[in-house]
């Protein structure tokens, strides 16, 4: 093993890259030098080469989060060789509630007990959790294939869908290949409850060799009813220090063009007459802000063919918008706009760090967790009705 220490560091889905962790990573490598556990869709990301040559990269390995028997067993082979081969001070990893995540703590409790352990958020306030698992419950009934069953059975059996997968992810496999079961903190598919105490009960976090990193306070105010037992620690991000040193790493110059609206839709859910709902709001918004164009990137994390379809019909029927796609960075769009704008999308909470933007959370189209960023109103603007727009303005 080679015994200098460094730090190992796992960003978690390549579309979470390019906020919190490269804003950790970026102070890391100003003192230390970074292991990076990469999924193997980052090597299909056009940006990929920048990251693999950050100065203090020391190594990439690179694993897969998919739920086989091969690939629990590639997981604990590559995460172990990599604590053979390395000896970590600190180790860094999201939320454990996937199995990469849950494998990289377990086996560095084993292998490495004396390397802190360090859990980042990486997105807004989990108190929405158990509201957005019955929207994504609901869009599972919505496509549910067989029609003509009763709504009320297609949710029992949804329901015994998802606990079986999560048994068969987090149990089953964990017990053959790990020789013990996992217990993450939710359970990522129907996020409806926590379950930090098995968490704990495992032999986490009873010690200052796991800390849980949070980086608003309005998060940790809200986190003791849900994550029970945990101990948080509160962090600066250092966002406004260093945005424009990592832009200009991985995107080059900032142009000079017009001042642009990013929006991020995040639902459709089938609602009626959301397509009027999206297109007002759009005329309102190039009525106040009329030398603004309009930019419109699709959660990369939720496949939604309906609000997709309404956005390529009103840039059709609007002159100026483009929509642009899943692979492109939302720090990048925030980084270029002025106005940011969204339902409930995480990208507002990032956003909000930015000192210079204007952030809307729209709360118009009685989703379910339509309301979750309202915890941040002093950080951003919270919109409730389609009478207030006129905030959104950069030209007011």
């Amino acid at each position: 093993m080679n015994k200098k220490k460094y730090i190992l560091f796992n960003p978690g889905p390549v579309h979470h890259f390019f906020f919190i962790p490269i804003m950790l990573i970026w102070n890391l490598l100003k003192k230390n030098e970074i292991i990076l556990i990469l999924d193997r869709s980052y090597k299909d990301n056009e940006y990929f080469s920048k990251i693999k040559n950050l100065p203090k990269v020391k190594e990439i390995f690179f694993i897969e989060e998919r739920n086989s028997t091969k690939n629990y067993y590639d997981l604990k082979k590559i995460i172990s060789s990599i604590f053979l081969k390395y000896e970590f001070s600190e180790i860094y990893t999201p939320n454990p509630s996937y199995v990469s995540s849950y494998a990289l703590v377990l086996l560095s409790k084993k292998m490495q007990p004396n390397a802190k352990r360090k859990y980042f958020q990486v997105a807004r306030e989990v108190n929405s959790y158990p509201k957005e698992a019955e929207v994504k419950l609901n869009i599972l009934v919505q496509n549910f294939r067989f029609k003509f069953i009763p709504s009320t059975i297609v949710i029992q059996i949804i329901r015994l869908k998802l606990s079986l997968k999560f048994f068969i992810v987090f149990k089953l496999l964990p017990i053959i290949i790990f020789g013990e079961t996992f217990a993450p903190w939710t359970n990522p598919y129907y996020p409806k409850y926590s379950y930090t105490k098995l968490f704990i009960d495992k032999g986490f976090c009873l010690n200052d060799q796991d800390q849980t990193i949070f980086f608003d306070e309005k998060v940790i105010d809200h986190m003791h009813s849900f994550f029970k037992g945990l101990k948080f620690n509160m962090s600066e991000l250092g966002l406004q220090n260093n945005y424009q040193e990592i832009y200009s790493y991985f995107f080059g110059q900032q142009q000079n063009t017009s001042p642009i609206i990013s929006i991020f839709p995040t639902w459709g859910l089938f609602k009626t007459n959301l397509d009027e709902d999206w297109l007002n709001i759009i005329h309102e918004l190039k009525k106040y802000n009329p030398d603004h164009q309009i930019q419109i990137k699709f959660h990369p994390g939720v496949r939604d063919d309906y609000i997709e379809e309404i956005f390529k019909k009103i840039s059709e029927k609007v002159s100026g918008i483009k929509i642009l796609s899943r692979n492109i960075p939302a720090f990048k769009m925030v980084s270029d706009s002025s106005i940011i704008i969204g339902d409930t999308s995480s990208v507002l909470w990032l956003a909000s760090f930015f000192k210079d933007k204007t952030v809307c959370s729209l709360d118009l189209f009685n989703f379910n967790d339509g309301d979750c960023l309202k915890l941040y109103s002093e950080k951003l603007l919270f919109v409730d009705d389609i009478n207030q727009l006129f905030l959104i303005s950069k030209t007011k």
